[in-house]
């Protein structure tokens, strides 16, 4: 038990670092080394992010070689998207992370704590077929709002299937096929069990939403991500006040262990690979924070891990003006 035969020794020894062990799990003898890496923003953070992916993916279109990206080779262990994992403290990193995914052309999937269907216009949608559906099981009398209240009404009493009601409700919305069918996926396996249907949504959790067969890059919580096992994991925002957790307020020391429990969990869910990052500044509720880098990364070795900054376009403009004065 000492002993782990899947995560790289440096990995373990980071993370033993992080909980403060004194005795630390031994692990694969890999030469691999944590990269951390210092970004300027939050953006510039998520772009390096998708473009180091795109550069270990072997490229995603014509373009990755032409900007010099990628060289067209994937890196070793790595085979598809669903290699990557990109874990975050909380859900309001998500947009950033997978708009820069979008910019670059990968294809990804997002995994909360809370299930997708907890967030709109889904919720909406589910809650319009719970009414209706109450609505036919209330002493036999039917409630009709509308005409789309009276269309679904009257499929609940044909006994159609989940997949079609909720395909007749998701019209009104502006969706990708993806997003679509991703709910009547959900609902197919049902059939016509309405009440079952709504008794399993009561029990589903965020990590029911991963799908470790698509081709994609999985962006998820720290959280969602116990028991989970990538071959290449990034974790962004590792700074003062997200790791630990402390925007709401100064946590208790049980609860800073329990952030630390956290971080040691997303460390350790890499079998090859692991980039951790930070920004200077971030922006969160359209206000821009300065930040430091989370304490937990001070306890690190420097021997364990390859520290790189981003250069700004004011660096580039001094090493230009000093070329030039020779």
């Amino acid at each position: 038990l000492n002993r782990s035969y899947r995560c790289p020794e440096n990995i373990l020894k980071a993370a033993g670092q992080v909980l403060q062990k004194k005795y630390l799990l031994s692990g694969k003898t890999d030469p691999v080394k944590i990269h951390l890496q210092q970004c300027e923003t939050d953006r510039s953070e998520a772009d390096w992010i998708a473009a180091q992916i795109e550069k270990m993916i072997g490229g995603v279109a014509s373009f990755s070689r032409d900007s010099g990206i990628s060289d067209g080779q994937q890196s070793e262990h790595i085979g598809s998207f669903r290699d990557f994992a990109i874990l975050c403290r909380t859900t309001r990193l998500f947009s950033t992370i997978t708009k820069a995914l979008e910019d670059h052309g990968i294809a990804y999937q997002v995994v909360g704590t809370e299930p997708f269907y907890r967030t709109e216009p889904f919720r909406s949608v589910i809650k319009s077929f719970k009414d209706a559906f109450l609505a036919r099981n209330k002493e036999g009398q039917q409630k009709i709002e509308n005409n789309i209240a009276f269309e679904v009404e009257s499929m609940i009493k044909q006994k159609k299937s989940l997949a079609q009601i909720l395909h007749r409700l998701l019209i009104d919305y502006q969706l990708s096929d993806e997003d679509q069918q991703r709910l009547e996926n959900m609902a197919r396996p049902f059939g016509a069990d309405y009440l079952g249907f709504l008794s399993a949504l009561n029990t589903r959790q965020g990590i029911d939403d991963y799908n470790d067969k698509v081709e994609a890059v999985s962006v998820m919580t720290m959280h969602a991500a116990k028991g989970l096992e990538f071959n290449c994991v990034f974790i962004p925002a590792c700074e003062d006040n997200v790791l630990p957790f402390t925007f709401f307020g100064i946590k208790t020391s049980e609860e800073i262990k329990e952030e630390e429990r956290l971080f040691y969990v997303s460390l350790t869910r890499t079998r090859k690979y692991l980039y951790i990052s930070f920004a200077r500044k971030r922006t969160i509720k359209y206000k821009v924070l300065k930040q430091e880098k989370s304490p937990f990364l001070d306890r690190l070795e420097k021997k364990l891990y390859e520290l790189q900054k981003q250069t700004t376009k004011n660096d580039e403009k001094e090493k230009f003006d000093q070329l030039q004065m020779f």
